[in-house]
């Protein structure tokens, strides 16, 4: 049985469900949405059904992505899973506004290519249709 399908996942799935209609996610209006997307993304459950609840407030991370300090990674992984998962729609618009609003750190990447060196690198997202 998966965890998501046993009483525990239905569980933890309903109670994140309730936690989004009173917003504690919502950076715009809660003084607890910067510590609760500290802990979020390091171990998400994120299902088809919950997706629309949650979608509205990620993207309100953005322009705050620079407070998460050193959790930033780790909310950029999570983003990049959110892209990845065909389960999980977000559109290249809101895809490509979120990243102009996120912070430099998370634009911008860096690929360590030598002892001393470093390469940035964006990441880019791409519509269906290959345009930028």
């Amino acid at each position: 049985m998966s965890v998501l399908n046993s009483p525990i996942g239905l569980l933890t799935e309903s109670l994140l469900i309730k936690l989004t209609e009173i917003n504690p996610f919502d950076w715009d209006t809660s003084a607890e949405a910067r510590d609760l997307w500290l802990g979020y993304p390091i171990s998400p459950r994120v299902t088809p059904d919950l997706w629309p609840e949650l979608r509205p407030f990620l993207l309100k991370v953005f322009p705050h992505s620079g407070e998460l300090g050193e959790y930033e990674e780790i909310f950029d992984s999570f983003f990049a899973f959110v892209l990845l998962n065909s389960d999980l729609h977000l559109g290249p618009a809101d895809a490509r506004s979120a990243l102009k609003v996120a912070s430099a750190k998370g634009r911008h990447k860096r690929q360590t290519t030598g002892r001393n060196k470093s390469t940035p690198r964006l990441i880019t997202v791409r519509s269906s249709t290959g345009r930028g």
